[in-house]
This record gives structure tokens, sequence and C-alpha cells, in this order.
């Protein structure tokens, strides 16, 4: 992975995916991931991704390189989300065709945070932080208001009354 900016860490290697992270100035994580996000690897990525936050302010999760991204890759977006909602960090993804397609049926809205490049994605986290500092109260991440059971009414259909024990 060509360095662009700030400094890079130990990248981690599976059978079907690398991931790497690097720093943009001192307080913007860059994790990039490539190949294949599936259940062998979703975990990976989310444990990847959160223990690069330390004494981050914002976060910048670059799948665009993905060649395939399955629903599990979903899953973990959604807990990175939450987490960095928690910790008031401001976070961008930004997707290729294989996470872009997954995305159009679990988050037909767009609510995550999406961008199409990390420039493009820099900016994003800079008015997220910006508008953090005006309020300490306001959410980064709309997508950090779904609880666990509308998640599962997104991915499988339907609402959680509907479906019985």
């Amino acid at each position: 992975m060509p360095r662009v900016g700030g400094f890079v860490s130990q990248p981690w290697q599976g059978h079907t995916a690398w991931l790497a992270s690097r720093r943009l100035r001192s307080s913007v994580a860059v994790i990039s991931a490539h190949r294949h996000i599936d259940a062998s690897n979703a975990d990976t990525l989310t444990e990847y991704t959160l223990g690069h936050l330390m004494r981050c302010r914002a976060l910048i999760l670059d799948l665009h390189d993905l060649d395939f991204f399955g629903t599990e890759g979903f899953s973990a977006l959604h807990r990175v989300s939450v987490c960095c909602a928690h910790a008031g960090i401001g976070w961008a993804l930004v997707s290729g065709e294989a996470v872009s397609r997954v995305l159009r049926i679990v988050d037909p809205q767009g609510l995550l945070p999406g961008a199409s490049s990390v420039e493009a994605a820099t900016a994003i986290v800079q008015d997220s932080t910006t508008v953090k500092h005006r309020s300490c109260r306001t959410p980064t991440a709309p997508w950090s208001l779904v609880t666990s059971n509308t998640l599962a009414d997104i991915i499988i259909g339907g609402t959680s009354t509907d479906r019985r024990p």
C-alpha cells in the first residue's frame, strides 16, 4: 500500500483480506481494506478498525478497493458506527462497487456517512468534528441511532413485532 500521508501502522493480512492503517495528520485514522470482507473476516475488520481509534478525532474507513463485500461487512460497519458515536469520533466511509451494491440494499436512504474518495471523506469528518465542538450532544453518525432490532428489520425485512419467537 502506498503511503500517502501520516504514518503507516502494522497491516493485517488473512487468507481473503488485507487491512492497513495510516494517519492523516495526527488525529484522523484511515483504515483501508483490500480483497474480500465476508463472514470469515468481518469481525477482524471491526476489531482492527476499533483498535486504531486511540487518540483519534476522526476515522475514514476506505473500502473502495474491495472485490467482495458480504452482508456481514455491513454488520461490521454498524458496529464501527455505534462505537464511533459512543466515543464521539466522526467517521466516513469510502465505498467502491462491491460495498455500494450491499449498501443499496441495506442502507437505501444513504444514512451511513459515505464519500467518493479519501479527500471527500476528510471534508466530511472535519465537518462532523466542527459540529461536535459546537454541540457535544449532536450525534456524528445518524446510523448510530439504529437499534439492533431495527438493524435486523432492515436486513431481514418486516418489523420486530411481525416476527414471532
